[in-house]
């Protein structure tokens, strides 16, 4: 359980491991916290002087002996802390550079026109996607139960707000399900039309710029990212036949 908690804040196993063995063992110099972590001599330095960088630990001098020592446990939630801040601060930085790193790539190593994501981190990550679109304008198959059930309630809920602070217009094509954050909306810019029953899709599908994000039911588990202008063109054009023939 505390093993795991470690990993959570970003510890390695080793770092774990010895980080245990401090707040068992008090201060004590490297040779006997190295031996009581189960590690070398030479192994137990380097996860001393990493978790030292961390600020989680602190170290001395006895008779020319380096000694270390664990500080406050509290110091643990201060590291994560840091450590999301300073995640969130490159993340940032990141996606202000694409436009370098993509003037790096070469033209034939692109990415691919389809790329297959498995679980639901992956179907998360593609409907994430779907708010790095250019349009301004989301065509939507949606089957509002399943995806829920797919990605989570809570993280869909957590979409829709995003998708509506970004100013993303969201149009959207379903039968009739229960499923609030998938309900007409004029100040979160989203419209929802109805299909019949025997029209029931367990998939949905975005439509944006060039690309389909595909996410199917927690049954099959898989999404797609399909970047196409044909074939997203020739979606779209469904999309907009049938948008057009539903008015509610």
């Amino acid at each position: 359980m505390v093993e795991k908690l470690l990993a959570s804040a970003g510890l390695s196993e080793k770092e774990s491991s010895m980080y245990l063995t401090l707040l068992r063992s008090g201060m004590q110099p490297i040779s006997i916290l190295s031996k009581k972590a189960k590690l070398n001599r030479g192994t137990g330095y380097v996860v001393l002087h990493s978790l030292l960088a961390k600020g989680l630990i602190v170290k001395t001098m006895k008779n020319g002996v380096q000694y270390f020592a664990p500080l406050d446990p509290q110091q643990l939630v201060r590291y994560v802390d840091h450590r999301e801040k300073a995640l969130k601060h490159s993340r940032t930085e990141l996606q202000a550079s694409m436009g370098l790193f993509s003037a790096l790539m070469h033209p034939l190593s692109a990415k691919p026109k389809i790329e297959f994501f498995d679980g639901q981190e992956g179907a998360r990550f593609v409907l994430d996607h779907t708010l790095t679109a250019k349009e301004k304008t989301l065509r939507t198959f949606m089957s509002a139960s399943d995806l829920s059930t797919f990605v989570g309630r809570e993280y869909l809920s957590s979409y829709c707000d995003r998708c509506t602070k970004a100013g993303y217009v969201l149009n959207v094509l379903q039968t009739q399900e229960n499923v609030s954050c998938f309900i007409t909306s004029k100040r979160e810019k989203r419209e929802i039309r109805h299909v019949p029953d025997d029209l029931a899709f367990p998939i949905s599908m975005y439509l944006f710029d060039d690309m389909m994000a595909v996410i199917s039911s927690k049954n099959e588990g898989f999404s797609l990212l399909i970047q196409s202008q044909e074939l997203a063109g020739m979606q779209k054009k469904i999309f907009d036949l049938l948008w057009a023939t539903h008015k509610n």
